[in-house]
């Protein structure tokens, strides 16, 4: 008797033991599924992310121009241009891309977009090309996003010490640098580095004011930047406090998951409007559908097959 008992009381464990095993597999199963359509979902969401309607300014060509040091952000500039394109149905001029004739750099891209986006990085600045680019949308009016690239080193503090005294910063940065920007400002009758310094200052938004010994000829920078004597240092400081606010939401991570890079192009794109003097755009959003069966979907496979996008 006593063995059976002990017979019953060890199939009755092992029952048990199995049973918890089975529910463990299920649950473990059903968590994985769960994670795979995640997954799945947010790579449907950037194969077909959210889109709004961006109207160009009369005469432009490019929603942005997208300046970048090419060793360091490159890659960002090339995913970015193409999320651009495809949430709002503009163009973002890429050099690398778009270029054929140094001179077009100018009147086909920087003339021709609506804004440009400074991608930040610590070298940018100490780019002959890419300070060109700024002071060509300065003198221009085309407004400027600063769009700090995470991992790449951009301090606010070291970019405005690097342009507030071009000529003595970049001895140790870039020799070469000032020559091939001076030789092409030269073209509006500037001899004054300190001219293209307090511009780009100005127009980028990183100083409260420009007063300070040594100065450039006031007179001369209003010029430049189209804007009356008179109420420049008020557009400045108001400027300036625009910039330091955009700086606290703005920045990319490119090893960001797809739906935290969509909502950075997003609030990008929404600063876009806002530096125009726009509403945001109203985004309309795609959805993920499942397809119950999987013979709906002929040239798709396993699970991946079961998922599909679909525009409302």
């Amino acid at each position: 008797m006593a063995l059976i008992t002990i017979l019953l009381a060890s199939i009755a464990v092992n029952l048990l033991f199995t049973v918890h095993q089975i529910r463990k597999s299920v649950h473990d199963s059903a968590r994985v599924v769960r994670a795979e359509t995640a997954l799945y979902a947010a790579r449907g969401r950037m194969n077909n992310p959210p889109t709004c309607k961006w109207k160009l300014k009369d005469g432009n060509q490019y929603l942005t121009f997208l300046s970048h040091y090419k060793v360091e952000a490159g890659s960002d500039a090339r995913y970015l241009s193409d999320l651009i394109r495809r949430m709002t149905g503009c163009p973002a001029y890429l050099d690398s891309i778009d270029l054929v004739d140094l001179r077009a750099l100018f009147n086909e891209g920087v003339h021709k977009t609506d804004v440009m986006i400074v991608l930040a990085t610590k070298e940018v600045f100490t780019r002959p090309w890419c300070l060109l680019e700024m002071w060509e949308a300065a003198v221009h009016q085309v407004p400027i996003v600063l769009f700090p690239v995470v991992g790449k080193s951009f301090e606010l503090e070291d970019t405005v010490e690097l342009l507030g005294d071009l000529e003595a910063q970049m001895l140790s940065r870039n020799p070469t640098c000032l020559v091939e920007v001076m030789n092409h400002v030269a073209q509006r009758g500037v001899v004054d580095v300190r001219e293209v310094q307090d511009v780009l200052l100005a127009h980028l938004g990183l100083v409260l004011t420009l007063e300070r010994t040594g100065r450039a000829e006031p007179g001369r920078v209003c010029a430049h930047l189209q804007r009356d004597g008179a109420e420049l240092e008020s557009w400045l400081a108001a400027h300036h406090k625009a910039v330091k606010q955009r700086l606290d939401v703005l920045s990319w991570q490119a090893w960001s998951t797809d739906n935290q890079l969509i909502a950075t192009a997003q609030t990008l794109i929404d600063e876009c409007a806002l530096v125009l003097g726009r509403e945001c755009p109203k985004w309309k959003e795609n959805e993920i559908t499942f397809v119950k069966d999987a013979r709906a979907a002929p040239h798709a496979s396993g699970f991946e097959g079961r998922l599909r996008e679909k525009a409302r």
